[in-house]
């Protein structure tokens, strides 16, 4: 083994030991925010200003099983009949609707033309 090869697994050995040090700070420290809701509003809103940060920190979040990081793990009630929704949400739901019926109108007679 030659001396750069030796240098390189050095060098290699300590990038991991340093990104397990740093992993680990953060897993305590997302933990500790958890815990303290108002600085992990404060802290949220400081992360949100960097997305590659905050998609690191989420993946570091999801990989420790934190309770916080499965935001995309919600469940959805379907809605089979208007009747069921709220009134405000039936409103938007009808605007929607009238709103996609009046643009296919248009797209129908601008294909005519």
């Amino acid at each position: 083994m030659g001396l750069m090869q030796a240098a390189r697994q050095v060098t290699a050995k300590c990038r991991q030991f340093i990104k397990r040090v740093i992993k680990f700070a953060l897993g305590r420290m997302i933990g500790f925010a958890d815990k303290h809701p108002a600085l992990k509003a404060r802290s949220i809103a400081l992360v949100q200003r960097f997305p590659r940060l905050e998609a690191r920190l989420r993946q570091v979040a999801v990989s420790r099983k934190m309770t916080h990081a499965k935001m995309n793990n919600v469940s959805y009630q379907v809605v089979t009949d208007i009747s069921q929704l709220t009134p405000a949400a039936r409103s938007i739901y009808l605007e929607l609707k009238a709103a996609v019926e009046k643009n296919r109108g248009r797209k129908f007679d601008a294909d005519r033309s």
